[in-house]
């Protein structure tokens, strides 16, 4: 235990500067975490809107093939036997 005027000071001012400091340590963190969340948010969002372009090109894509096979059949296109029949 500490006694005398000046010693008791001392070390009172010692625990609150070391409890300031840890303060301001986990309030730094704190920012920096919400800063990190918010940059996440942005390049979620970003990747997100490239999907959805992706998607809708993929879909294009696909129609432009199916029509394409369409054209270059020529109307040629039969429908083949189904496997019983085949058997018989």
């Amino acid at each position: 235990m500490v006694t005398g005027r000046r010693s008791v000071r001392s070390k009172v001012t010692e625990r609150v500067d070391h409890w300031k400091h840890e303060y301001v340590q986990l309030a730094t963190h704190y920012n920096i975490s919400r800063l990190e969340v918010a940059d996440l948010e942005v390049t979620l969002r970003k990747k997100d809107e490239a999907l959805a372009k992706a998607r809708t090109r993929i879909a294009a894509l696909e129609a432009e093939a199916l029509e394409l096979r369409r054209e270059l059949s020529e109307g040629k296109v039969v429908r083949m036997p189904t496997r019983s029949k085949m058997a018989h």
